[in-house]
């Protein structure tokens, strides 16, 4: 499981990645290859019914002969052989009563027939009424297993080849293995490419440029003017983002609009703001916070564990502190689970962003709270 919808399949050496989500109505949605499909199944005597796409797949259970089963739910009314009896391929066995209606039951082999249920039983849809030692035992047919291999299918949905693309696409599988799932990627490589990422300078250009594009109906005509300008000029001077630059003309605009309609301009312009605090102060410290936020989530799921003598203390004091939160208690249980390999994702951090300056020896700043409260985590677990 790679994530909290995401999972990998191994079938004969074959790899498929594929993303399940819930929906609303009881269904499935399924993205594979790029594609979505709306699943559901149902139950029936013997089969489960899987609709895919408007497209029905009966899947059977494997055929017994030698079990008895009651098609339906009902009554048994009658025996129509004695347990030691020899039937005949179609005979009938046993009555039941359906919805005021009877029915005759009827042996699908021949063979000595011995009953586990009694006249006046109740039946559940499938349940045994007898077993059946068949005359010749070759007539049972057994399923065989898949060794066939699937298909070569790409990855369960598509993603931009953009810098900050890129970047999301990694900081959620960072974020996935520190919340206790598999790594698609080996840690290392995974953290280098991030680091990598993170350092590029177009990053916060399209950033910015993918949050301006989603805004651009909802803003004023003069402030998409002044921002575009600004980040022209940066682009062809090959200058540092400039957010201190950016953040004053919106500043600006906010303070010359009517006090009516500066609380709407606000909660509009607040995911440029996000974007453009979070670049404030450079490509460097944007980096830093994105890894100290990183080894943060780490501290955060680990220090309930490192408090507690073992898993089953923990899992107290979560039910404790998130009674009516259920879902908070199983996802912090599942981050726990896999604390040998968020360790292994954590050292990986620590040797790709180097907090200890290898000159002075000295802490960097960014870094020194979280790396104290990582510190101060004294549990059996995340000392491994």
């Amino acid at each position: 499981r790679t994530g909290p919808t995401g999972w990998v399949l191994y079938i004969n050496g074959a790899r498929v990645a594929v993303d399940v989500r819930a929906l609303s109505d009881g269904g499935l949605l399924v993205l594979l290859d790029g594609k979505s499909h709306a699943c559901y199944t149902s139950a029936e005597v013997g089969a489960t019914r899987l609709l895919v796409d408007e497209r029905t797949c009966l899947l059977e259970e494997e055929v017994d002969p030698t079990q008895l089963r009651s098609p339906s739910p009902g009554k048994l009314v009658r025996l129509l052989a004695d347990s030691g009896d020899h039937v005949r391929s179609g005979q009938a066995y046993a009555e039941i009563e359906v919805m005021k209606m009877y029915m005759q039951l009827t042996a699908a082999e021949a063979g000595v027939v011995q009953f586990v249920k009694q006249p006046g039983a109740a039946l559940g849809a499938g349940e045994v009424i007898g077993v059946l030692a068949l005359d010749d035992p070759s007539r049972v047919k057994h399923a065989k297993p898949f060794e066939g291999q699937l298909a070569s299918y790409g990855p369960p949905q598509a993603y931009g080849t953009k810098t900050h693309q890129l970047l999301r696409r990694s900081l959620a599988l960072l974020t996935n293995a520190l919340d206790g799932y598999d790594s698609a990627l080996p840690a290392p490589q995974l953290l280098q490419q991030t680091a990598e990422l993170l350092q590029r300078p177009e990053l916060p250009f399209l950033e910015l440029g993918e949050v301006l594009a989603a805004l651009h109906s909802r803003l004023p005509a003069r402030l998409t003017a002044a921002l575009q300008a600004a980040l022209t000029r940066a682009r062809e001077q090959n200058a540092a983002f400039p957010a201190a630059e950016l953040l004053a003309a919106i500043h600006k605009l906010t303070g010359e609009v009517a006090p009516a309609e500066a609380v709407t301009l606000t909660a509009t312009l607040q995911p440029l703001r996000a974007v453009l605090d979070s670049y404030a102060h450079g490509l460097a410290a944007h980096e830093r916070a994105t890894f100290a936020a990183l080894l943060q989530r780490y501290v955060d799921a680990e220090a309930v564990f490192a408090r507690c003598a073992n898993e089953e203390e923990g899992f107290f004091a979560l039910r404790e502190q998130h009674r009516t939160q259920p879902a908070l208690i199983a996802d912090a249980m599942i981050s726990h689970a896999g604390v040998a390999a968020k360790n292994k994702v954590v050292l990986a951090m620590l040797d790709v962003i180097r907090p200890v300056s290898a000159q002075t020896g000295s802490l960097d700043p960014a870094y020194e709270a979280v790396l104290k409260r990582l510190a101060e985590l004294s549990g059996r677990a995340t000392a491994k």
